[in-house]
């Protein structure tokens, strides 16, 4: 028993290493043909996640409009399946129905490899962030992660193969998991709502507000394809049913991809704004705080004025996909804004959500790699940078003490 669980295990592992390949693979761009050679694979530059000059920082990875598209669509499709709009994982089960059914511990390990695939709809409400927060790893990291993600889908199968009396205990098979399952793909919806409001970002909504109503549009299609696809294609139903289903399926993803594209690919059809618009826009905001603004956007130009004409500048490097930026936020508060008033500091907003080479370097200035960062400039002297972590009593005692020396 217990050496059939151990040969189980090490399908779903296996599986799991194939994914990381894949992962690690990708994100290596070692399919961009046109992207600089990096550090070799087989170097431990590579795998510790040190670039050219030694800089760590795998957060571009959210900066780049096509891999939020592919998240944004990947968890409403996810969902969408898990509502049981549609169905993951049928004709997987079928093909390898033969595999699985196999004698002796090939069947076992065939079985383990089979749940991995099978699983995935249902485990993406975890697995989907986790895989997420994984890939912001160097590659090592990555490995590690997924095998970690691979021990822990392993570990039942290990304890109930040591212990097979604890079987008995486990909860019988009903439409309770129906239920569950339903239940959990809200999750994956509030992760595709989450992306969303990160790839909006992206769009230029001041000159090009029609372009996020195509967005939304694109969304409604993309879910209708799978929809149809669901209604029609199943193996139950006929022939011509199928084929039809099918190509309406076709018809309404290629249209809702369309509809979804970011400004980078929308500009290759003649739809939509041209890529750079809404950064030409901000480098277009003025360089001194006006009447009622409480924060302007960041350059290195605006902020140099500043400091010229003798006012202290407050700078947060931020970014939409930053978890902890959000939560920093709220450390603003009415009484540390009158602190950030009373003593004539210009507030500064350093945008990271996308590309931004001069933020890149204003950070590694400041011996930072990522945000969040939160720094304080005051003319003459060297920029201080705050912990990364904000609180109100924090940065009211951070201001009165950089201010006051």
């Amino acid at each position: 028993m217990l050496a059939h669980s151990l040969t189980f295990v090490l399908g779903i592992l296996i599986s799991f290493w194939i994914i990381t390949a894949i992962l690690i693979a990708l994100k290596a761009n070692m399919f961009d043909w046109s992207a600089p050679a990096g550090p070799g694979v087989f170097s431990g530059d590579f795998w510790l996640g040190r670039g050219a000059e030694g800089v760590v920082n795998w957060a571009f990875w959210f900066e780049n409009p096509w891999v939020n598209f592919c998240l944004l669509g990947l968890m409403l499709a996810m969902g969408l399946s898990m509502f049981g709009v549609f169905e993951i994982g049928v004709k997987a089960t079928t093909m390898g129905n033969d595999l699985q059914h196999r004698k002796g511990y090939a069947g076992s390990f065939w079985s383990g490899a089979l749940a991995t695939v099978i699983s995935t709809p249902c485990s993406a409400p975890f697995l989907g962030q986790a895989i997420g927060a994984a890939m912001l790893q160097p590659p090592l990291g990555i490995v590690l992660c997924l095998t970690m993600m691979g021990l822990g889908m392993s570990l039942p199968y290990i304890i109930l193969g040591a212990f097979p009396v604890l079987t008995r205990y486990l909860p019988k098979p009903g439409a309770w998991m129906e239920s569950f399952k339903q239940a959990m793909s809200f999750l994956m919806f509030g992760t595709a709502a989450y992306f969303l409001w990160i790839y909006i970002a992206f769009f230029d909504a001041e000159n090009h507000p029609q372009d996020i109503l195509f967005l939304f549009f694109g969304l409604v299609l993309f879910s209708m394809a799978f929809w149809v696809y669901g209604r029609w294609c199943p193996m139950y139903r006929s022939r011509k049913s199928r084929i039809t289903g099918g190509i309406f399926s076709v018809i309404f993803l290629l249209a809702g991809l369309y509809y979804m594209l970011p400004p980078e690919g929308a500009a290759w059809f003649g739809r939509g704004s041209a890529p750079g618009a809404a950064e030409s826009s901000a480098a277009a905001a003025p360089s001194l705080q006006e009447e009622g603004n409480i924060w302007i956007p960041w350059s290195p130009e605006a902020m140099q004025a500043a400091l010229d004409g003798g006012k202290p500048v407050y700078v947060d490097f931020t970014a939409r996909w930053c978890s902890t930026c959000q939560v920093n936020k709220a450390s603003y508060t009415d009484e540390v804004l009158a602190a950030f008033k009373k003593y004539g500091i210009v507030m500064m907003k350093a945008d990271k959500t996308r590309t931004n080479p001069a933020i890149d370097r204003e950070l590694k200035n400041l011996g930072r790699t990522a945000v969040p960062v939160n720094a304080l400039y005051l003319p003459g002297r060297k920029p201080v940078v705050t912990r990364e972590l904000l609180s109100p009593a924090y940065l009211l005692e951070f201001l009165e003490k950089e201010m006051e020396r």
